[in-house]
């Protein structure tokens, strides 16, 4: 059940005037959306994935420098170009953003009850908007929901000086647990909101190339003894009408 103390949105970047394209390809594929008020000048285009999930596409001129080099029926020029700024929705904004102060983002927009915040004015997937909901019911993490939201870091070294902070601060904040992948610490934000930092690497090319990433299931070593288990409860993931399965 969505609600307060949660990302309640992930939104994707795309380009400037490409929302018409994306409202009729989602009408095409019988897919529900709804064209949002402009958000910081920018127009807005909401859907909800089967489970609730809320999605938003959101035009910026300011792309992402990400690899297109890939099949799709989308166009390039119309492709999405990663992340734009997630909606975190507390019932007080305050020490929240005091928080997401602390870890380096700054206030750069403001508008009625969202406020907006980055760590690079020039990526969209360095920004975080905030939204206060006094009256608001605590949400409950189920299907449809965000679980928590994670922030890179570049090494070990400076995630353990970022753990050192937050405990100073008084939050609660795990051991470094290791996902094979990556390194990660986890903790609550004052607003409740799940927040984890991760190392950028191992990253997910260490058990396989970039070129044939996502063709097979990929487990930690400490995961394969349960693959069988694992396989039988993944649904299928469909690509796209000429691709195979993949699960």
């Amino acid at each position: 059940m969505r609600g307060t103390g949660q990302v309640n949105a992930t939104s994707f970047v795309i380009p400037a005037n490409t929302l018409d394209y994306w409202k009729s390809r989602f009408t095409d594929y019988h897919v529900f959306c709804e064209k949002l008020p402009p958000r910081f000048g920018a127009f807005v285009l909401r859907v909800s994935d089967p489970d609730g999930l809320l999605l938003e596409l959101i035009e910026s001129p300011q792309l992402g420098d990400v690899d297109l080099k890939y099949e799709s029926e989308v166009p390039k020029k119309f492709a999405i170009h990663g992340f734009h700024a997630p909606t975190l929705e507390v019932q007080r904004a305050e020490p929240t953003q005091e928080l997401l102060e602390a870890l380096g983002f700054e206030l750069i927009e403001e508008e009625e009850s969202r406020k907006r915040l980055s760590v690079n004015r020039k990526s969209t997937s360095a920004q975080v908007d905030l939204i206060e909901r006094g009256d608001g019911h605590f949400g409950v993490n189920s299907a449809g929901t965000v679980h928590h939201i994670a922030f890179r870091c570049a090494d070990d070294k400076e995630q353990s000086q970022w753990r050192e902070q937050l405990i100073k601060r008084g939050l609660h904040v795990t051991p470094v647990i290791d996902r094979f992948y990556f390194h990660s610490i986890y903790f609550r934000e004052p607003g409740g909101i799940l927040f984890e930092i991760a190392t950028e690497k191992p990253g997910f090319t260490v058990d396989e190339t970039a070129g044939h990433l996502g063709e097979n299931l990929k487990l930690p070593p400490q995961y394969e003894q349960h693959r069988a288990e694992i396989e039988r409860t993944l649904p299928p993931i469909l690509l796209g009408p000429k691709s195979k399965d993949v699960g």
